[in-house]
């Protein structure tokens, strides 16, 4: 219901709704803001410049859409970097489409923009549904607490005056790197740090929070393959690491080959086994068992996928692999027994092969 409203509401803007997240219905008031609010820590926070400024119409409708749920907060994903950077011109310019989607972000000014400490490759456009809401924005870096993960550190942004802001952040697929806080005028603070689903490549739900992201490819998209086409051998032709994408030698080159099993399976696992040899013999896999998967991964292989698999060596260590087209095979690894993978930097392709020698 809430995507025909925003249709039907934006039809003139040509502007869509991709979705929001668990909707929040209020709590116990807190307390109102002045000139001079006090953060979270008791420090007393430097307001943003005041300037004159004029609401844009998309804004003014999403503002408008999120409070007939009750969401305190409104999130659209612009994009990204596939390199830690700290220029969000930089990002805002890599994205070809976002002036036709959202041509208000290039207007937020730079005294509204956000970056993290440690730059980020992800770049979001929040604002609070209210707009006399007060915003904060925090650094944070993961801890060893299993019960509190993510320990705040200093304030990197706050505002009253309801505008929004650009975000760009996060640096690692595994956790988050900034938290953002929100005061309304009435109700209950809402405290996110936004952060895309391994999952789906969305941005991870968070009550309170309404995601207004249009998604480019859609909710329902289909790629051209299956983990079906996996069976056969597969040789190493190339490797995309931080210092760019090189050729191998095929002289150099690892081996993948997957099999199919006469085994019971059970769940999600495929009949097939995976193979992979590499000149290192203790990272060569042989016949592992493959589990499907549905999603995007935490890190995206060079196109978007709806499916991959994966599988674990005897040492533990574990991989994941699709397909980008039919003949071409890519090959990431996990983190020792973590559910993450550790960069982009460590991405092998491979091509179908008739027979391996």
């Amino acid at each position: 219901m809430k995507k025909i409203k925003l249709l039907a509401a934006l039809l003139a803007l040509t502007i869509g709704l991709a979705g929001c997240g668990g909707s929040s219905k209020g709590g116990s008031p807190a307390s109102s803001t002045s000139k001079n609010k006090l953060d979270g820590d008791g420090m007393t926070a430097p307001s943003t410049q005041e300037q004159e400024y004029e609401e844009p119409e998309d804004v003014t409708y999403m503002r408008l859409l999120a409070g007939e749920d009750e969401y305190r907060a409104c999130v659209l994903y612009l994009g990204g970097s596939y390199e830690v950077t700290t220029d969000v011109q930089k990002v805002l310019d890599s994205q070809t489409d976002l002036r036709n989607l959202w041509g208000f972000v290039y207007d937020i000014p730079q005294d509204h923009w956000v970056v993290a400490p440690d730059g980020g490759c992800d770049l979001y456009c929040i604002f609070p549904q209210e707009a006399q809401a007060t915003l904060f924005v925090y650094e944070t870096s993961l801890t060893d607490d299993a019960e509190n993960p993510l320990q705040r550190g200093k304030q990197l942004y706050y505002s009253e005056d309801g505008q929004p802001i650009l975000l760009l952040c996060n640096i690692s697929d595994i956790a988050p790197n900034t938290e953002v806080e929100l005061y309304p005028s009435t109700g209950e603070e809402l405290v996110f740090s936004p952060f895309l689903s391994g999952e789906n490549g969305h941005v991870v739900e968070a009550e309170g929070v309404c995601d207004f992201t249009i998604y480019p490819e859609g909710d329902d998209w289909e790629t051209d393959t299956s983990p079906w086409s996996l069976e056969g051998n597969w040789l190493e032709t190339g490797r995309d690491t931080d210092e760019g994408y090189f050729d191998t030698d095929p002289a150099d080159a690892d081996r993948m080959c997957f099999l199919p099993t006469d085994a019971d399976t059970e769940g999600s696992q495929l009949p097939l086994t995976a193979s992979y040899i590499t000149s290192y013999p203790e990272l060569n896999v042989e016949e592992a068992d493959l589990f499907y998967q549905e999603g995007t991964p935490e890190v995206p292989f060079r196109s978007n996928q709806e499916w991959y698999a994966t599988f674990t060596g005897e040492d533990g260590s574990r991989y994941a692999v699709t397909l980008e087209d039919e003949d071409t095979l890519a090959l990431k690894f996990y983190l020792d027994g973590g559910e993450s993978y550790l960069s982009l930097v460590n991405t092998v392709y491979f091509a179908r092969q008739e027979a391996m020698g």
